[in-house]
């Protein structure tokens, strides 16, 4: 069993879960999102409600998402809404 996941998406949308440009990767990024106990999302705030081609949904199995302080504080309640704790980091 994993402990925990880091797992960089493409892009995420709320609406439309996460987000990659192909569909090649995402048998395995859903594996280890399954076989992790808690998964970290880190990605910069300026990929944050851009969808592109290939959805991997799974938002439910998000735990915390790290990034920098770009992002709107109406993005991270809708974050905290779905239970994913936003981890804002600045330099």
């Amino acid at each position: 069993m994993i402990t925990f996941c880091w797992l960089p998406p493409e892009r995420e949308l709320i609406e439309c879960g996460l987000t990659y440009p192909s569909f090649t990767d995402l048998p395995l990024k859903q594996a280890m999102i399954e076989s992790a106990q808690t998964v970290y999302l880190l990605m910069d705030s300026s990929k944050l409600e851009r969808m592109l081609f290939a959805s991997l949904g799974c938002l439910d199995k998000i735990d915390f998402l790290i990034t920098d302080g770009g992002i709107t504080p109406e993005y991270v309640k809708k974050l905290a809404d779905i239970n994913i704790t936003a981890i804002i980091c600045t330099p």
